[in-house]
């Protein structure tokens, strides 16, 4: 027996890898996650680094290869254009293309810049309503309001001083085409001037009967008892009324009716 098959056949280890048979065992730093066990026996299984590092080197060559491959097919299509723009214009088509470029810029510019030109002329362009609009927005946030804004509203105070003006003084009478005389029947002392303002009367026949004068600057006040003649249309008419010391200055209005109770006319008076 020779010494070989004298020795006894060696026991794997426990702690030992088995040796791969084509490659042999793989022993980089990025094995060790994959490869190792706990003292317990429990194996550590999951991606090691080395499959990581693999795949993020390829990912990373195939990005150069795409970029390269995509730079050589811009170069191709640049050198292509370059030849047949010298072919046209011959030598320094590259100055040509500049300068051509800088003539389309210049006339879009003055393009854009006649139309907002032409817009603005207008009467009622959107361009011109959207600078009015962020001018009073800005306004309003400011607190400075347009002076247009200002103009209207002391146009409008005017307008209401004079419309409180007027109020104030009595409405002017309408000239009549008849005359109506008034006839005081208090004593001298107790009389007081009777102002016609306004009156009408469009009865066609003669006229005889008490009409009542109600006061209208006031509340609730006492009427003051008068009576009216006249002939048709108001021909010779003639108020016959006694003021009371009492009564309320300003104006009185009082209605004229017929026997039937329709209305034929108007008195207003001013105390």
């Amino acid at each position: 027996m020779t010494d070989t098959q004298s020795e006894p056949a060696k026991q794997p280890s426990r702690w030992r890898r088995p040796d791969i048979e084509e490659v042999g065992p793989n022993r980089a730093a990025g094995g060790f996650y994959r490869t190792g066990t706990s003292v317990k026996g429990t194996p550590r299984s999951g991606v090691p680094l080395s499959t990581a590092n693999a795949a993020v080197v390829a990912a990373v060559r195939l990005a150069y290869e795409v970029a390269e491959t995509q730079v050589a097919r811009s170069t191709r299509m640049a050198t292509r254009l370059r030849t047949a723009a010298d072919e046209q214009v011959g030598e320094g088509s590259g100055a040509h293309a500049l300068d051509a470029a800088e003539r389309l810029v210049m006339k879009s510019f003055v393009s854009g810049l006649e139309w907002w030109e032409s817009s603005v002329a207008e009467g009622r362009c959107p361009v011109k309503r959207l600078a009015a609009a962020e001018y009073q927005m800005l306004g309003t946030l400011l607190g400075l309001g347009p002076a247009a804004k200002r103009k209207e509203a002391d146009e409008r105070g005017a307008a209401a001083a004079e419309r409180a003006s007027t109020e104030n003084v009595a409405r002017p009478g309408r000239t009549a085409k008849q005359k109506l005389q008034v006839v005081h029947t208090a004593g001298a002392r107790e009389r007081r001037r009777v102002a016609i303002d306004d009156w009408e009367l469009t009865c066609a026949s003669s006229l005889q009967g008490k009409v009542y004068f109600y006061c209208a600057d006031h509340g609730v006040t006492d009427p003051i008892e008068a009576e009216v003649v006249s002939e048709a249309y108001g021909k010779n008419a003639r108020l016959t009324i006694q003021t009371p010391p009492q009564a309320a200055a300003g104006q009185w209005q009082c209605v004229i009716c017929d026997d039937d109770g329709l209305q034929v006319g108007h008195i207003e008076i001013t105390l």
